[in-house]
């Protein structure tokens, strides 16, 4: 006899990181309560223990390990792809998802056949709000970033806290806790894995929004992040070519070739008012700032890295295009 598929499938990916894990898990637990369930941990071959510790104190998970640190969307998707549940809910491993959150999100997936994704609210360990949306790459907000304007778009996540309404449409919940439909995850192939680390969600929420189904932000319902837990034990320099290429990548992907010259242009001008803003900072503070010097050396990184990115982002579409084809 088949087994009856569970309400929610959670993939979590884990590198190095027991303790967020433990705490990961036994909320993800107590938030489903009541909810047919279905965890899975794909762990990246960590050495700290995480797999011990799974195996001792939640038996019921199925704990996958990989041989090597497959990343995140790779690592997603190894736990996605065996998964059974009507629901897929992406988690991260430094996040702890409070009361009713996941029970919640399944309601509203089932009341509306639509929506595709959503996602929760997300705050810090000290209760501050962090930025729980985006918005897709476009010539106008890139244009706003570089005139530092950028910010002015948290109005809508201070009003969405006063309103009423149970979703706030956006074009982007943030991959640190987002659940999606299993069969249009399944039906789209989950994440693309060439988003090694950054901007998977972003690439599979525009997937989505293409397919006609929508995206929306959940106000009622959070989820504690202790954020770039696992991205803070890269070297900076990785971090950041996972990041800009990311970006290079999707521009490339979903932008025509004018429009996507365009945006990295915006973007690189970006990086370089960045760069000048910390320099002119730091030469008025004498250097006495550490924190201005950190900012000044992770923009100049920043514009070291970026330089070949889109030229190898396009180089590899265009080479994956090319094998598609000739495959058909």
């Amino acid at each position: 006899m088949a087994l009856s598929s569970p309400s929610l499938s959670v993939c979590i990916v884990n590198w190095n990181r027991r303790e967020h894990l433990r705490q990961c898990l036994a909320s993800a637990f107590q938030s489903a309560q009541g909810l047919e369930l279905e965890v899975i941990v794909s762990d990246n071959a960590s050495t700290d223990g995480s797999q011990a510790m799974v195996r001792e104190h939640f038996p019921e998970v199925r704990l996958i390990q990989n041989d090597r640190n497959l990343l995140y969307a790779a690592g997603c998707n190894v736990a996605a792809r065996s998964a059974r549940g009507r629901h897929l809910l992406f988690l991260n491993n430094d996040a702890v998802v409070n009361e009713r959150a996941l029970r919640r999100m399944v309601e509203l997936l089932e009341a509306d056949p639509k929506l595709g994704i959503c996602g929760p609210l997300l705050e810090r360990p000290d209760g501050a709000r962090e930025y729980s949306y985006e918005r897709f790459p476009t010539l106008s907000w890139q244009l706003a970033k570089l005139l530092g304007l950028a910010s002015l778009a948290a109005w809508r996540l201070r009003a969405a806290l006063r309103s009423p309404a149970a979703l706030l449409p956006v074009d982007i919940v943030l991959g640190s806790c987002l659940m999606i439909r299993g069969d249009l995850a399944r039906c789209l192939g989950f994440f693309d894995e060439e988003f090694a680390f950054y901007y998977e969600e972003v690439d599979l929420c525009y997937r989505v929004r293409h397919a006609g189904y929508g995206v929306a932000l959940v106000p009622d319902c959070s989820v504690t992040h202790h954020h770039a837990q696992s991205s803070g034990a890269m070297p900076e320099a990785e971090r950041l070519c996972h990041l800009h290429g990311g970006y290079a990548r999707f521009i490339a992907k979903h932008r025509s070739p004018r429009q996507a010259r365009l945006l990295w242009a915006l973007f690189r001008l970006t990086l370089v008012r960045k760069l000048l803003g910390y320099a002119l900072l730091t030469v008025l503070s004498l250097g006495l700032s550490r924190k201005l010097r950190q900012k000044l050396r992770q923009a100049w990184l920043s514009l070291s890295v970026s330089r070949e990115l889109f030229s190898g982002a396009t180089q590899a579409l265009a080479r994956a295009t090319e094998h598609a084809g000739a495959g058909s």
